[in-house]
């Protein structure tokens, strides 16, 4: 039995650089598989990525729209603030005010014939 310097009956397992260089070859295909696989198709990979910019996208198209609700509110606050125009305007329109001196017509569109009632002037 050969035996190397300085010990005795230990043998030294010999492996070739070629034969170290495939395993190492094989080790990082199948670490390089397995990441690919988790950044592809793993919870936080990806897919899970667009769901998400989706959703933000969502999300921003509902707040732009709460924004310009909002903004709508706002006007409409402050013309009724400011003066009696948009009070009376609303008034016309939800419960049909008419004021002194005013004629109210209506046109009724079931019939396809003109027919128009005359209101009363109010005094």
């Amino acid at each position: 039995m050969p035996y190397i310097r300085g010990s005795r009956h230990f043998r030294v397992l010999r492996i070739s650089s070629s034969t170290i260089l495939k395993f190492f070859a094989i080790f990082l295909i199948v670490v390089l598989s397995y990441l690919q696989y988790a950044f592809w198709f793993k919870s936080a990979g990806v897919a899970d990525a667009k769901i998400l910019m989706l959703k933000i996208e969502e999300k921003e198209e509902e707040i732009n729209s709460i924004k310009v609700g909002n903004r709508r509110l706002i006007a409409e606050v402050r013309d009724l603030e400011d003066g009696l125009d948009a009070v009376e305007e609303r008034a016309r329109s939800l419960i049909g005010m008419i004021k002194e001196d005013e004629i109210f017509l209506r046109v009724n569109s079931t019939n396809t014939s003109s027919s128009y009632s005359l209101g009363t002037e109010l005094k």
